[in-house]
């Protein structure tokens, strides 16, 4: 199946949208990723939940991510 869509849009790969000078996370994966987190914070395994904000910055590195890991962190000091 082949979509011909505008450079400008971005190519759709993996749960990121890649620019030509950047990546963005997918808005759907960006929610499935906090609402994981969430849940796993309010279940009381601190454990668990560091372990998935630690594998989810090792899926933001190289994106626009700031905002993002902000709110992940922030999701994370609940759990303190």
């Amino acid at each position: 199946k082949i979509i011909l869509r505008k450079s400008t849009w971005g190519i759709d790969w993996l749960g990121h949208i890649l620019l030509s000078d950047h990546e963005l996370l997918r808005p759907s994966t960006r929610r499935r990723m906090l609402r994981n987190v969430e849940r796993k914070v309010r279940s009381g395994n601190s454990h668990d939940a560091r372990a998935s904000v630690a594998s989810y910055h090792g899926l933001l590195q190289g994106t626009a991510r700031r905002k993002l890991n902000e709110a992940l962190l922030q999701s994370l000091a609940l759990v303190r």
